[in-house]
Parts: C-alpha cells; sequence; structure tokens
C-alpha cells in the first residue's frame, strides 16, 4: 500500500514541480523577448505593470481566505483510511462537513444554500469542493509518512504549501525482486 501510495506522491510531486518550472521559464522567456523588442522607456513601463499587477495578487493572497475556512484540519489517519478505502472526488462521504462548515458568503460563485448543496454533490462533474483540509503540520507527517526527507517546507499565507522533498535511495538489497525471472 504504502509503496503505491509513494509512486503516485512522487509523481503528483513532480507534476507540480514541472508545471512550476515551466511557469518561471516562459516569465522569463516573456520578460526577455519584452526587453528586445520594446524600447528601454516602454519596457520600464511594462516591468513597472509586471511588478504591480503582481504586488496586487500577492496582497490579495493574503487578505483572502478560502471559504472552508471553518473546517478542521484533516488526521494523518483519515487520509490513510480514505486512500485504503480507495475514497475518490466521486465520494460524497465529507459532504455534511462541508455543507455544515462552509463559508458562503466567501464563495460568491455557490449562490444560495440550495444551488450549494447541488453543486457539491455533484463535486464528480464540477471540482468545486475540498475533500480534505491541509496545514504545514498535516503536509509534513504526510511527506515522512511515504517515506521522503524534507527539505524546505514553508507555508505561504493564507493557504499555500511549498515542499521540497528528497526521495531516499534504496539500497540493493532494500529492493523488491524481479518478478519477471530477468536477472
Amino acid at each position: 500500500m504504502l509503496s503505491s501510495l509513494k509512486i503516485r506522491t512522487m509523481r503528483n510531486v513532480s507534476y507540480v514541480g514541472m508545471s512550476q518550472l515551466m511557469t518561471l521559464l516562459l516569465s522569463l522567456g516573456t520578460v526577455a523577448v519584452l526587453a528586445r523588442i520594446l524600447t528601454p522607456n516602454d519596457f520600464g513601463i511594462v516591468v513597472i505593470g509586471m511588478v504591480l499587477l503582481n504586488l496586487f495578487c500577492n496582497i490579495q493572497h493574503f487578505v483572502a481566505l478560502p471559504a472552508d475556512h471553518r473546517r478542521y484540519v484533516s488526521k494523518l489517519e483519515h487520509l490513510i483510511s480514505d486512500y485504503e478505502r480507495d475514497v475518490g472526488d466521486d465520494g460524497l462521504t465529507h459532504l455534511g462537513e462541508i455543507l455544515d462548515m462552509h463559508d458562503i458568503s466567501m464563495d460568491p460563485e455557490c449562490g444560495s444554500l440550495e444551488e450549494f448543496v447541488k453543486r457539491s454533490s455533484s463535486n464528480i462533474n464540477n471540482r468545486c469542493i475540498h475533500q480534505h483540509v491541509f496545514d504545514t503540520r498535516l503536509t509534513a507527517r504526510m511527506i515522512e509518512q511515504v517515506g521522503f526527507r524534507i527539505l524546505v517546507l514553508v507555508s505561504q499565507s493564507p493557504y499555500h504549501i511549498i515542499a521540497l522533498c528528497q526521495r531516499p535511495v534504496l539500497r540493493i538489497e532494500d529492493r523488491e525482486p524481479d518478478k519477471s525471472g530477468a536477472s
């Protein structure tokens, strides 16, 4: 069970890392292209606009709270149980807690309570609810549970948790035997 979880975790971490790297490379490429095609004065104006836009986005992140801020942080044992029972995004085992604790005033897209119940009940189609709530401590416990070593773990308010981890190096004697019969 845990080796499968480790493999899925590693694959998902690599997807997130690659998307972050692509975003950075595209941003740098955009700035390089703009620097070549704009006059120095125009480029300066564009850069000032980009800095102000990034500053505004970061300030907005620090002010905003997710609509599930009233919910309790999930327990590691609960996450493992959901994994072992193969609870997917189509599972509605968390729906009662979500409906009770969701702050509708912070989620204008959900509409009325009735509309929110209807939307949440078909989460598999619209991916609008969070099945679990994470904090930095839970993230660290999850990473340690799958056997990774945490190199950096940062919480960026209000709801970003960034982890840089290292996969353990397996010794030859710790590897699973080859079931194909090949040496």
